[in-house]
């Protein structure tokens, strides 16, 4: 069986930069483009629901406004977060 050290080695892995979390001074940009898309992409779920919501039963209904509940509830909190680390 080929080790670990070995397939590093034959691969030239060993100089490959790996994928690190950037520190917090460079992080806020790229939270904000977040914190933009997941807006935009609440307001496509929300659009789609109201879109579908006559095609489908009660029980659907229900569904999919559980689903929306749940992505707002998701989306406060990263928001919140956002807000606290910039």
């Amino acid at each position: 069986m080929i080790k670990l050290k070995e397939l590093i080695k034959e691969y030239g892995l060993k100089d490959m930069t790996w994928n690190r979390p950037k520190p917090l001074n460079e992080a806020p940009d790229e939270l904000a483009e977040l914190v933009r898309e997941f807006s935009r992409l609440g307001k496509l779920f929300k659009k789609y629901a109201h879109t579908r919501s006559r095609d489908l039963d009660s029980g659907g209904n229900r569904l999919v406004g559980k689903a929306l509940k749940n992505y707002n509830t998701f989306f406060a909190s990263f928001k919140a977060m956002y807000q606290r680390i910039t």
